[in-house]
């Protein structure tokens, strides 16, 4: 169970959780009669006195192959050595050329890096073969929890979820906060947490508290509870999912002040647009007016001063999301759905791909509520609701967690 834990006197070796995904590689050398070249990769890595091996499938007849396969290990040493062979069914396998990673270079996310050819393949001057992978490392848990009950003794461990949580402490912090590690096999999870609900949904300026992760990829941030406040519910925020090779050093956690800018009822802005009833996509798309209809996803996007509002048909329901744009964002407005009929939102930043015809700048984030069951009267239910953020406090999470050791 959960219980608060006391510094650890035990001396222990630092062991991590190493983790590789090979994407693809490119203008790889002739290694065959044929012209050609079957290749696979394999890899080595370091576990105490041991080298461990690991080897991706052959892909032949092609100097492009995409590999698109992940391996996730415990290592003494978080580096790792990448090799290219030559497949040959009929002699010895031949060794092509290799890289070599080192945990000074981690974690990189999807970056071509040039292979260093054999003397033999490097005479094909006219190749410049590279490798496209991911790789990265975090402490394992054992690792990462004695490091923390020796530099703070007001870390709580979970030893049989393999959950560590840890203290906020910074002056401007109000709230007692926690910032929890959740071990997820081959990926992490990491929650914002507040110790005790403050209760209360009222306007007017107020601290608010959440995550921003810059990780050079598309990551989900769900908002945690069941109210609609981002200040009440036990937990705040969190960062689902995330691979090894993320960089866990661009986390940051932000306090703010916040004032609710307006709200305004989605079923009202709709009838404003000429909704009418129950309406089926088909019979929006005849009915609404100055909003653009997407056949091919039957959806409607209504445009909004820093966005826009879209509703998503499926088979028997539809999907509510709203959009910030990149300007609004970066001002510090962000927009959300406020329900009472559902549990909170799932919040997913990513620069989101519209239709060319949607007439908006580039979207930053968007805010989801999904499977809304057909009926006029539910989406007056439904607000959606614009913030402004201001007088950031910003605290790197790698402050408090040591992700690498």
């Amino acid at each position: 169970g959960r219980s608060s834990a006391h510094k650890s006197q035990v001396a222990m070796e630092e062991r991590y959780i190493l983790q590789v995904k090979i994407h693809r590689a490119d203008d790889l050398p002739k290694a065959d009669s044929f012209g050609t070249i079957d290749s696979y990769l394999k890899m080595e890595f370091r576990d105490n006195n041991d080298t461990k091996q690991v080897k991706t499938e052959p892909v032949m007849n092609t100097f492009s192959p995409v590999y698109d396969q992940q391996f996730t290990g415990h290592v003494s040493k978080p580096e790792i050595r990448i090799e290219v062979w030559d497949f040959d069914r009929m002699s010895t396998d031949e060794l092509v050329g290799h890289i070599v990673i080192d945990r000074g270079m981690m974690p990189i996310v999807k970056k071509e890096l040039p292979l260093v050819l054999e003397s033999n393949y490097s005479k094909q001057q006219s190749k410049h073969p590279t490798i496209t992978i991911s790789a990265g490392y975090v402490c394992s848990y054992d690792t990462l929890k004695a490091k923390l009950l020796s530099q703070n003794p007001g870390t709580i461990v979970d030893d049989t979820k393999k959950h560590l949580r840890v203290p906020v402490v910074h002056p401007s912090v109000q709230l007692p906060l926690f910032l929890e590690v959740q071990y997820e096999g081959d990926r992490i999870d990491v929650e914002l947490i507040k110790a005790t609900p403050s209760g209360g949904t009222s306007t007017g300026t107020q601290r608010s508290y959440g995550m921003h992760l810059d990780a050079g990829h598309n990551y989900t941030l769900k908002r945690k509870g069941d109210s609609a406040h981002p200040n009440t519910g036990d937990g705040l925020w969190k960062l689902n999912d995330l691979p090894l090779y993320v960089s866990f050093g661009m986390l940051t956690i932000w306090e703010a002040d916040c004032v609710e800018r307006w709200r305004e009822d989605i079923g009202k802005l709709l009838v404003d647009y000429g909704w009418t009833g129950m309406m089926t996509y088909m019979k929006a798309k005849h009915t609404l007016k100055d909003a653009f209809c997407d056949d091919a996803r039957e959806a409607v996007y209504f445009p909004k001063e820093h966005g826009l509002l879209k509703l998503d048909w499926d088979s028997n329901n539809f999907d509510i999301e709203v959009f910030t744009d990149k300007s609004g964002f970066e001002a510090g407005v962000t927009c959300d759905i406020i329900s009472h009929l559902l549990p909170l939102s799932k919040r997913k930043f990513e620069m989101y791909a519209l239709p060319k015809q949607v007439a908006i700048r580039e979207v930053m984030t968007r805010v989801s509520m999904d499977d809304i069951r057909y009926a006029s009267s539910d989406l007056f239910s439904f607000y959606i609701c614009e913030t402004q953020h201001s007088n950031y406090t910003k605290i790197p999470a790698i402050s408090m967690i040591p992700f690498y050791g």
